[in-house]
């Protein structure tokens, strides 16, 4: 017979002893949310400092030109194209932003122009940006979502990506994030009748990230004004009351973005040189096409390109800045992002639950009394809704990509957060939230393998030809094989590739100037050659009568320059083709 009993006691003791172990393994090992935030932090700057600068393999168009200007100004003070300490690059013709180049001076001068240098800026903004949007998430909304916020920021390919290679746009979260967080501790000095000297510093510095991000990338005098308009009108109680403080930090705003401010009233409005403008410490370009004037479509074409944009997961078919053709992580990060917007502005705002679909004329007017609430500043609004009501005005003005729209990406995943947070503490029925979390962790931790596992494998590959990998390697084979007063022809399949030899050669600007031919027709730099170096076979002296060796580029053709007959391949692999046109016998 079953001693029911003494099985009943047998149970219990197992499950005592079980609840004992568990409670131990807790009590010595509890991973709080303290180690959680550094273990991820040390894994997300373990990945970025992973095969650094090796991948991406090769440097683009872009990195080596703002190298190139750090390096210029190191030796002469100047630009490539003589412009002593310039508020805005003329670069190319219609300009490249600045900050990037300047802040990447020391660790040239240091340690010489390469792609170490110049991406040694991106990868410390990008070790550190998580860690300081943590804090600022934790101030807006809650430690929870700011530890959300931080996990989703360190694996989503966007912020990786940027953080690996020197593209100056890339900078304009940084600083929106830098001048968000000042403010964010500056509006909570309030109640302090006493500040030291910090305090006081802080408060007077919350600005100035604000206007360098106007030299970290042009669209943000689209999105700082709109987002530093809607700071002082929504805090503007807590601001009168610290005036004297605030009038200080507007005259450092002021001063700052004074320089970015003169470039354009000369470029935009007077279309000339400004009055004093020799006495300047610094120099105003004036050039004939910008950023701006290249974009011509009309508003409804831009908006239903940006449509398309965000129906497509963010993807712009760039392929720098394509990830997995799969699992698009963005897609989610949309969705949650509306998601946590839509349940803050129900919870927040105290909107009226019941037939919110059928009565919206109830809804719309209790969302307009709501904003009469805040605007008379008897509730504080989330600056993270006034930085995301502000990227998104870029919808409206031009086609946008994952770079031009990358101000807009921290607010959204700051929401995607909250909106996770918030499912992950209120589903009720058990099968859903075991369905939930079970599926988002799953869904982030297969991502971000199959994402990572791609990229140390397969991007550095796929993107040899954007990044033109194994140009100097190339260009040292060419130049080995050319003899005196003989030329080499670059393929024109590489954009702008003079700025490849100034980088990898690294003349001073002003011999370069001296031994170029540039006309700019249009406003545009077309470096026809440099020296013995021909960046396009067209502008070969007499290609029927002098030996030249050449170099191609994937499966371009040099035939209507020099005969087949004439052809000698001295390198090749996928990507490159080294050889020499044989004209004459000497």
């Amino acid at each position: 017979m079953i001693n029911i009993k003494k099985w009943k006691r047998y149970y219990l003791n197992y499950f005592d002893f079980r609840n004992n172990i568990v409670n131990k393994f807790r009590k010595n090992f509890q991973l709080n949310s303290r180690h959680l935030f550094l273990l991820v932090i040390i894994l997300g700057t373990f990945l970025k400092l992973l095969a650094f600068p090796n991948i991406p393999a090769g440097i683009i168009q872009d990195e080596a030109s703002a190298g190139y200007e750090s390096l210029s100004l190191l030796q002469s003070g100047t630009d490539r194209w003589g412009n002593s300490w310039p508020v805005y690059f003329p670069s190319w013709g219609s300009g490249q932003n600045v900050l990037l180049s300047y802040l990447s001076m020391p660790f040239i001068k240091i340690f010489g122009l390469n792609a170490s240098s110049i991406r040694m800026v991106p990868l410390i903004l990008g070790i550190l940006t998580p860690i300081l949007f943590y804090f600022s998430v934790k101030k807006a909304f809650n430690k929870r979502t700011a530890l959300i916020a931080t996990i989703f920021l360190e694996f989503w390919p966007w912020h990786f990506m940027s953080s690996r290679w020197a593209l100056e746009s890339n900078l304009l979260p940084v600083c929106l994030l830098s001048g968000t967080y000042l403010v964010q501790l500056s509006l909570g000095y309030q109640d302090k009748l006493k500040k030291n000297w910090r305090q006081y510093l802080i408060h007077y510095m919350a600005l100035i990230p604000f206007a360098l991000a106007f030299y970290a990338y042009g669209l943000a005098i689209i999105v700082v004004p709109i987002l530093l308009i809607a700071i002082f009108i929504f805090y503007r109680k807590i601001i009168l009351a610290q005036l004297k403080s605030w009038l200080v930090s507007i005259a450092f705003f002021i001063i700052t973005a004074f320089p970015f401010g003169l470039y354009l009233i000369k470029n935009y409005l007077l279309k000339t040189t400004l009055p004093g403008e020799k006495y300047l410490p610094f120099s105003i370009p004036l050039q004939q096409v910008t950023r701006y004037t290249e974009v011509k479509e009309s508003i409804f074409k831009t908006i239903y390109h940006n449509l398309l944009f965000f129906k497509h997961g963010f993807n712009d078919q760039i392929p720098t800045n394509i990830t997995l053709p799969y699992l698009n992580f963005p897609y989610l990060g949309i969705f949650l992002c509306l998601l946590g917007l839509t349940i803050y502005l129900l919870i927040q705002w105290q909107c009226p639950k019941e037939n919110i679909v059928i009565q919206l004329r109830s809804l719309f007017q209790h969302l307009i009394n709501k904003l009469k609430l805040f605007l008379l500043q008897k509730q504080l609004i989330n600056i993270y809704l006034l930085w995301l009501i502000a990227s998104a005005f870029l919808i409206f003005f031009m086609p946008l990509n994952t770079n031009r729209f990358n101000s807009f990406f921290l607010p959204m995943i700051a929401f995607a957060a909250y909106g996770t947070v918030y499912l992950w503490q209120h589903i009720q029925k058990t099968i859903f939230k075991i369905f939930f979390r079970i599926g988002l962790v799953a869904y982030l931790v297969i991502f971000s393998l199959l994402f990572f596992f791609n990229y140390f494998t397969n991007y550095a590959q796929k993107t040899a030809a954007d990044f033109n990998d194994n140009f100097d390697q190339i260009l040292t084979i060419a130049e080995g094989e050319t003899l005196p007063n003989e030329e080499i022809a670059i393929t024109p399949d590489i954009g702008f590739s003079y700025i490849y030899i100034l980088f990898y050669r690294q003349p001073r600007s002003e011999e370069f100037r001296q031994n170029a031919s540039y006309p700019a027709p249009f406003g545009i730099y077309q470096v026809t050659s440099y020296r013995n170096y021909i960046f396009d076979p067209a502008y070969l002296s007499l290609p029927d009568q002098k030996n030249f060796t050449y170099i191609l580029k994937d499966t371009t053709k040099i035939d209507n320059y020099c005969p087949m007959n004439k052809q000698s391949i001295i390198y090749r692999d996928q990507l490159w083709t080294v050889g020499r046109c044989l004209n004459s016998e000497n």
